[in-house]
């Protein structure tokens, strides 16, 4: 996660089986998700993620995106972890290979560490030239034990987490990096140290270090953000992610802590919304997702019946009948294919005519901000 300054700090300091998972057969809905830091009991030398490091780094093209299920840890993992130091580890279990150019060679300089812990997962890192890198190390993926609920290998979720950022980027790149997607710099590896004198190889990507704030790191409760101010970010977190699917990429971890603000007002049209993070991502078919060349309408893929829009709901950004304010808003958009019946029994899963459902709303005191 990139987390940076902003001229909105103050707002940090103060504060069902649906038609959709057909679309994303393929796609996992089990979360590769990081939990809490656990205690290690790995060996550990010094982190080399420190302020003033110079790393020396090689342009990588990735292998394809590893399988859902690829990075699930098994009791043989937990066997060897058992009897076998990290170290030992790594020099069996290196990075999937990719292709590594040599000739294209890059010297990068720690200027800030942004995110670097123990069981973070990869290490996030602000490097001269105004960039952000994000280093896939095993070393720093949390260890599953017969005590904890760590679900993931730290070797094969790592190259997951890497093969399929670097796959998203490079796809996105084009036309919406330095927009709603950071600008993506490329995928590189390096060679890091390592006792015995042995070293270890590392993946990494490069982007544009986006500045603004983290949408998680605002409650929008205290104080209360303004209801127009809340609408407008939504709005534009669901055109972003529709924007994104028709174009064939599923973010898989739409989470306040993966979305940037950038801009002075939240409520102003010109505020940049920037979706981060997308180690959980999926490269799917653009038709998935489109309707004779349009996305599908968030009328249908964000309806209430979904739980999208639930976690946005239960941290406060949300306090308006969800339904009619996504009727309002985008029912007769011409961005968006027109709602058909076919559509809506496809989406849906039930006949539905628009405005005669009974949508459950004792949650929902407010009325729809205008659209």
């Amino acid at each position: 996660m990139l987390h940076s300054t902003s001229i909105m700090a103050e707002l940090a300091s103060s504060f069902a089986t649906s038609a959709e998972d057909e679309v994303c057969q393929g796609v996992s809905t089990s979360s590769t998700e990081l939990p809490p830091p656990i205690p290690s009991t790995t060996d550990r030398v010094p982190t080399p993620y420190v302020k003033g490091t110079e790393l020396t780094v090689y342009r990588h093209v990735p292998p394809e995106p590893t399988p859902d299920r690829y990075h699930e840890f098994t009791a043989d993992d937990l066997d060897e972890q058992d009897e076998m130091t990290f170290a030992e580890r790594s020099l069996l279990h290196p990075p999937l290979p990719g292709t590594t150019l040599e000739s294209e060679e890059l010297s990068i300089v720690i200027i800030e560490e942004i995110a670097v812990s123990d069981s973070h997962g990869a290490q996030v890192l602000g490097v001269e030239g105004d960039l952000v890198a994000k280093l896939y190390d095993p070393r720093y993926y949390p260890k599953p034990t017969y005590d904890n609920d760590v679900g993931i290998d730290q070797f094969r979720c790592a190259d997951f987490h890497y093969t399929h950022e670097a796959a998203a980027y490079e796809k996105m790149s084009g036309p919406f990096g330095g927009t709603i997607v950071p600008q993506y710099h490329g995928s590189y590896t390096c060679e890091l140290p390592y006792p015995g004198n042995t070293t270890r190889s590392i993946r990494l990507i490069l982007m544009e270090r986006v500045r603004g704030i983290c949408m998680s790191d605002i409650d929008p409760t205290r104080p209360q953000l303004p209801q127009h101010q809340r609408a407008n970010v939504i709005a534009k977190i669901v055109d972003i992610d529709s924007s994104l699917k028709a174009f064939g990429v599923y973010q898989g971890d739409l989470h306040p802590r993966n979305i940037m603000l950038c801009g002075d007002d939240l409520g102003s049209e010109s505020l940049r919304v920037v979706f981060i993070d997308f180690g959980q991502a999926h490269i799917v078919e653009k038709g998935r997702w489109l309707d004779n060349g349009r996305p599908i309408s968030p009328v249908l893929t964000w309806h209430v019946r979904a739980p999208t829009h639930l976690r946005f709901q239960e941290l406060g950004w949300i306090d308006w009948d969800w339904q009619e304010w996504l009727e309002k808003r985008w029912l007769g958009s011409d961005t968006y294919a027109p709602i058909t019946e076919d559509a809506k029994r496809f989406w849906l899963g039930f006949r539905l005519k628009m405005g005669e459902e009974e949508y459950a709303s004792s949650y929902l005191p407010s009325p729809p901000p205008s659209a």
